[in-house]
């Protein structure tokens, strides 16, 4: 029986080598730290934005994109709307939250 293939993407901004190692997972684990409009700001201090975050997932064709790593300037309100930025463009996104269980 086949495995399951995994990336992890912690503190990062967006790099050329991400695309080749996400390539064809099922689950991508990425940081989301700011929405699309502070994807600068977030960029600037080596993190990744929604967009970013799901734009990797849908190029690299995972199976799953779940985020994690947000700022904690967002509220639970402010956490389901950078999930709907990711859905946005990519849909099986999930919001990773302590001690949340996600099967792969």
């Amino acid at each position: 029986m086949p495995g399951k293939a995994l990336a992890i993407f912690g503190d990062t901004g967006p790099c050329d080598a991400a695309l080749d190692l996400a390539k064809g997972v099922d689950v991508m684990v990425h940081e989301a730290t700011l929405d699309i409009t502070m994807e600068a700001k977030a960029n600037s201090r080596g993190h990744s934005s929604t967009r970013q975050a799901a734009t990797l997932a849908r190029e690299a064709g995972v199976g799953k994109l779940i985020i994690t790593h947000v700022s904690s300037r967002y509220d639970d309100k402010g956490c389901q709307h950078l999930l709907r930025e990711c859905r946005s463009i990519f849909p099986a996104t999930e919001l990773a939250n302590d001690f949340t269980v996600f099967n792969v």
